[in-house]
C-alpha cells in the first residue's frame, strides 16, 4: 500500500537536511494558484557534492527507495547526474530531477524562481512564466491538459501585478 502524499512532511525533511532545490511541476503550479491536483513532489536539486550528501541524508530520513523497487536507493553518482530518480518515501512520491527540459539544472533555473515563505523556510518555486513556457513545448497529454489552467493562472497573475489604470 502506498503512503498518503504529505508534501509538508517531504518539504520539512528536505529543509531540515539543508537540501538546495527548486520545486517544479504540480506542486509549484498549485502553490502559485493553479487549480491542479498532484500526488508527487518534483524538484530539481543542486548537484554539487555537499548538496548531494545532504540529499542522501534526507532520503535516509524519508526511507526513500526507487519507485517499485524496494531496497534500491540511488547513490551519489546517480544524484550528481542529469537523470530522474523516481522515489517512493514514507510520505509519498518524490521525483529528484538532475535537470529538466533543455538540460536546465538547478543553477540554470534559479533566475526563473520565486521564493515564498513556507514553514519558516524559503521555498524556491519555478515561476509560472517558466512553467508555462516549458509546458507549451511538451508533447505529453498530461502537460497539454494542464496548459489552459497554467495559462489562466499566469494571465490572472499578470492582471494582479498591473497598476490600476484610471482616466
Amino acid at each position: 500500500m502506498r503512503p498518503v502524499f504529505d508534501v509538508s512532511a517531504l518539504l520539512d525533511t528536505l529543509h531540515a537536511a539543508g537540501v538546495e532545490f527548486v520545486v517544479v511541476g504540480g506542486v509549484a503550479a498549485f502553490a502559485q494558484g493553479v487549480p491542479v491536483v498532484t500526488i508527487d513532489l518534483d524538484l530539481v536539486h543542486r548537484r554539487d557534492e555537499a548538496n548531494v550528501a545532504r540529499l542522501l541524508e534526507a532520503m535516509r530520513a524519508l526511507d526513500a527507495f526507487a519507485r517499485g523497487r524496494p531496497g534500491l536507493v540511488p547513490g551519489p553518482d546517480a544524484l550528481r547526474g542529469t537523470g530522474h530518480q523516481l522515489l517512493q518515501t514514507r510520505f509519498g512520491d518524490l521525483d529528484l530531477l538532475g535537470a529538466i527540459e533543455d538540460d536546465l539544472d538547478y543553477d540554470a533555473l534559479l533566475p526563473f524562481t520565486r521564493v515564498v515563505a513556507y514553514h519558516g523556510h524559503d521555498l524556491r518555486l519555478l515561476s509560472l512564466d517558466k512553467l508555462v513556457e516549458l509546458k507549451r513545448r511538451s508533447t505529453r497529454d498530461k502537460d497539454r491538459a494542464r496548459q489552459p489552467l497554467l495559462e489562466a493562472a499566469l494571465q490572472a497573475e499578470r492582471a494582479r501585478s498591473k497598476p490600476n489604470e484610471t482616466t
